[in-house]
């Protein structure tokens, strides 16, 4: 389970946290960060995404990714 934090729309925690699959079936906001990566040929880098991945798979992409959230316990 991975467990991303709940934005409104523009961009603010709610202070909810779901989990990236409900968050995607439902069209929630949520963070996600993309490198692009170029060299001195003007050439970027990319990647081809796992046939095991539910969105996308096999699709050639950037690398990209979620933000997780930031789960605090309280101390006792």
């Amino acid at each position: 389970m991975e467990l991303l934090d709940v934005l409104d729309e523009k961009g603010n925690k709610t202070g909810k946290v779901e989990d990236k699959d409900i968050i995607h079936e439902k069209g929630i906001w949520h963070k996600e960060v993309c490198v692009i990566i170029e060299n001195e040929k003007n050439e970027y880098l990319i990647q081809k995404r796992a046939a095991t991945k539910k969105q996308g798979p096999n699709k050639w992409g950037l690398t990209a990714g979620h933000v997780d959230a930031v789960l605090l316990k309280e101390k006792k």
